[in-house]
């Protein structure tokens, strides 16, 4: 009898390359954003760059583990960059190294590192700022933005004052606001008659970052970097759910179309989802865990286009204003207000706030997992046993050998 290892490994193939050929995945979204907007986006990565690998190598120094090993590796990079995409492209810069730096710290280095953390860090760092700044984050400007680079540089740097008019209902905003301000009296077709907003389809130039995520995310399956499943289902989610609310009443939702290149779609399909630490492995389990996701997107966007208040508003406002504004445009009419009045809104008074926040939801968020860990660890040490019982058994039968001696070595 003879046995050989079996071929895990069908090529060569290392995290850093892995990383390397997302980051050029992500480069045709990012040439539509500096042609969009300007090269703002192009400050915020780097700042995101930058304060990732700074958090990384602090971190693993605390360790002691080998800091140019990891850091090498490019995950840090591939987190910072998801996170500059999908927050605003002029957000303050102390934004960016807020969310930075909790996604590297919390999110992924407490957890273990790559490979240990259960979610996406990119991901995490986004639900906490929308949480604690939904203004800020809110605040996307409009297409075709005329202002100069040294401009944008000085809005971000808090040089210059944030006026009103860097900042633009996003396509999803406006149909919500449209739609709940009528009161059923307006339609969708009416709204995107305004093509000031919608543009052609379903925002003017955003759909040309959408299909800038859909090349990049398309060159990644050519690669064979990810596999049909995960974007496949949660595209088809999304339009089947869309597709049946838009025949049932088109006047009140939106078609598939616009709600696949409008928003973070496609980023979320090819970037976010296909994550492969804290997504499925299973054929089966990436086409359920997508399809869910799909749905649960666009779940978020129905409670938004029905005029119903999302997560993170609630949250915020007591802390912030004391009472529930109507609409994202009240939050920030509130804060130029509050601004004027020389209300403390500094980077020091933010990152007090920030911290306080932050301590509150890792105290919630690790008490939350300790518990399902101390829960389901006797069922996953039980199924460990079971599984190496069955290697064995595969090796040497029962039916031939008295494998009474490896119960307990395996158990």
């Amino acid at each position: 009898m003879m046995f050989a290892p079996a071929p895990y490994l069908l090529k060569d193939v290392s995290v850093s390359k892995v990383m390397i050929q997302v980051c050029l995945a992500l480069l045709p979204a990012i040439a539509a954003y500096v042609w969009l907007i300007g090269p703002a986006i192009l400050i915020q990565l780097l700042l995101a760059s930058l304060t990732a690998l700074l958090a990384e190598g602090l971190m693993l120094r605390l360790q002691g583990k080998p800091a140019a090993m990891f850091l090498a590796d490019g995950s840090a990079i591939v987190t910072a960059w998801l996170i500059a995409l999908a927050f605003p492209p002029l957000a303050p810069w102390w934004l960016i190294v807020t969310g930075t730096a909790f996604a590297i710290v919390i999110a992924k280095q407490l957890y273990g590192g790559l490979g240990q953390n259960p979610f996406n860090p990119a991901m995490v760092a986004f639900a906490v700022c929308i949480v604690a700044f939904p203004a800020l984050m809110s605040q996307w400007p409009p297409a075709g933005l005329d202002i100069s680079f040294a401009e944008q540089i000085k809005v971000i740097f808090g040089l210059a004052p944030r006026l009103d008019a860097l900042s633009g209902a996003t396509p999803l905003d406006a149909m919500k606001t449209g739609l709940k301000l009528a009161d059923g009296a307006a339609s969708v077709s009416g709204l995107m008659a305004n093509s000031e907003i919608y543009g052609q389809i379903a925002g003017r130039g955003w759909e040309w970052v959408a299909a800038g995520y859909l090349i990049g995310g398309l060159w990644m399956w050519q690669r064979k970097l990810i596999t049909w499943h995960v974007p496949t289902a949660f595209l088809g989610a999304m339009i089947a759910l869309s597709g049946a609310l838009w025949l049932y009443d088109s006047s009140q939702f939106a078609s598939p179309l616009f709600h696949l290149l409008s928003g973070g779609s496609m980023l979320g399909a090819f970037f976010i989802a296909t994550d492969p630490v804290s997504g499925c492995t299973t054929p089966r389990g990436k086409l359920i865990f997508a399809a869910g996701a799909g749905l649960l997107a666009y779940h978020s966007r129905f409670r938004r286009l029905s005029g119903r208040r999302g997560l993170c508003r609630p949250a915020d406002e007591p802390l912030r204003t004391g009472h529930r504004p109507a609409d994202p445009a009240e939050n920030l009419r509130h804060e130029g207000q509050a601004m004027s009045a020389g209300k403390d809104f500094s980077a020091a008074g933010m990152a007090v706030r920030t911290a306080g926040i932050l301590f509150v939801f890792v105290i919630i968020f690790t008490g939350l997992l300790s518990g399902a860990y101390l829960w389901t660890k006797p069922a996953i040490e039980a199924s460990a046993a079971e599984e190496k019982m069955r290697l064995v058994d595969e090796v040497l039968p029962r039916s031939e050998y008295d494998n009474a001696l490896l119960d307990d070595t395996c158990a």
